[in-house]
């Protein structure tokens, strides 16, 4: 199974901040991004994953399934480097 929904690449921001930008319900909108380097156990990465929505609208066999996958590509003890990239978008409602 592959566990990837998305069709195309992924953008530089998620869709609904076009929406947001674009819509009269909002005032002016704050938006910032953040970037840090990290490195995290190899069991952090496997119990963050197992929290995404992604995750949890899989059927019960496809959560196991795809667990295992992911145990087997990390090795037990070991820690891995990642990029997290945060991105937020805000505002008011329009007056």
């Amino acid at each position: 199974m592959r566990y990837s929904r998305q069709a195309g690449k992924w953008t530089g921001q998620p869709a609904w901040v076009t929406a947001l930008r674009q819509t009269t319900l909002f005032g002016g909108i704050v938006e910032a991004r953040h970037t840090r380097a990290l490195r995290l156990p190899a069991q952090t990465v496997l119990g963050v994953e197992r929290t995404r929505a992604t995750f949890l609208s899989y059927s019960k066999q496809d959560q196991a399934n795809f667990t295992a996958g992911l145990r087997t590509l990390l090795e037990p003890g070991s820690r891995i480097d990642l990029v997290q990239e945060t991105f937020l978008a805000m505002a008011p409602a329009a007056t």
